[in-house]
């Protein structure tokens, strides 16, 4: 059974417009890789990761607003997966000349590192996609639809906004994460340790409830090809299972420089298959492979 030993240090990121927690494990001399972490996780997700690779790198691990330690958007609007790429956008800035020597992402995380490096092709030394590609896209004709169950969700969302949802105990929270997703739970607990706040009442999820609601708008298939223009920058994508066609040729169409690889695991294969991931990100960065 995985165990932890990977020592890390907590970091508050201030960029202009939001403040943003984080996680860095690795010695400070050694090259940075930059971590995004996917949709309801948060940084502990590149734990077992960031122990395979950390005697080489350092990894830093920044929470999404909304996940983890990080501030939470403001107001109650509804939320949009461009504003992921806006904080990008600001977090690279926040680097100012020292940008990471790889920027990696884990499903949104990994959408949003493809989508805004296809915005600019040059920002990025190399990137490393893990089970996430390409903005989700819809059909057109969708839209309507799409923005009424928003509206709906949101504003019965701020209607209910002191009601939290209890649980008894952070053991019952990753028992039902267990159930809905199949990750372990030694994962499960890894990821809502973080992600739960306690009162006398119980516990409660600290994260953004927005987060679960129906974004207004999606792209079109037309939007995302348009979107997707071919890069140079070279790019690793490891995946659980084979493409589809459809998708394999996008990617193979969207990236010059790519190596792809199949690896036995599930959707967080960072954590449940770490040490296979960590060889290839490691091989990657090192020689291009």
């Amino acid at each position: 059974m995985w165990q932890s030993c990977a020592p890390m240090k907590n970091e508050t990121i201030i960029l202009a417009h939001i403040e943003l927690a984080a996680i860095r494990w690795g010695m400070e001399d050694k090259p940075l890789i930059l971590a995004l972490h996917g949709w309801l996780d948060n940084a502990m997700s590149f734990k077992p990761l960031a122990e395979q690779l950390q005697r080489d790198y350092q990894i830093l691990a920044v929470e999404w607003p909304g996940h983890g330690y990080s501030q939470h958007r403001p107001g109650q609007y509804p939320l949009q997966w461009s504003d992921y790429l806006f904080d990008l956008h600001c977090l690279l800035q926040w680097f100012g000349m020292q940008q990471p020597t790889a920027i990696m992402g884990h499903s949104l995380g990994a959408i949003i590192a493809s989508s805004y490096n296809a915005i600019y092709p040059k920002q990025f030394n190399k990137m490393i996609l893990i089970d996430g590609l390409f903005p989700l896209q819809e059909e057109a004709k969708l839209n309507k639809v799409r923005l009424q169950k928003s509206f709906l969700g949101h504003y019965k969302n701020v209607l209910k906004q002191q009601q939290l949802r209890r649980y008894r105990s952070l053991e019952s929270l990753v028992k039902a994460r267990h159930k809905l997703t199949g990750l372990n739970e030694t994962f499960c607990e890894l990821i809502l340790a973080r992600n739960i706040k306690n009162d006398d009442i119980g516990s409660y999820l600290a994260t953004d409830p927005r987060l679960k609601l129906d974004s207004p708008l999606r792209l079109t298939a037309e939007q995302v090809d348009n979107l997707m223009q071919v890069t140079d920058t070279p790019t690793l994508v490891i995946t659980a299972k084979v493409l589809s066609e459809q998708q394999d040729l996008l990617m193979r169409q969207s990236f010059n420089s790519l190596a792809h690889h199949v690896i036995e695991g599930d959707h967080h294969l960072h954590m449940t298959s770490a040490v296979n991931t960590a060889k290839l990100v490691g091989g990657f960065i090192a020689n291009g492979d």
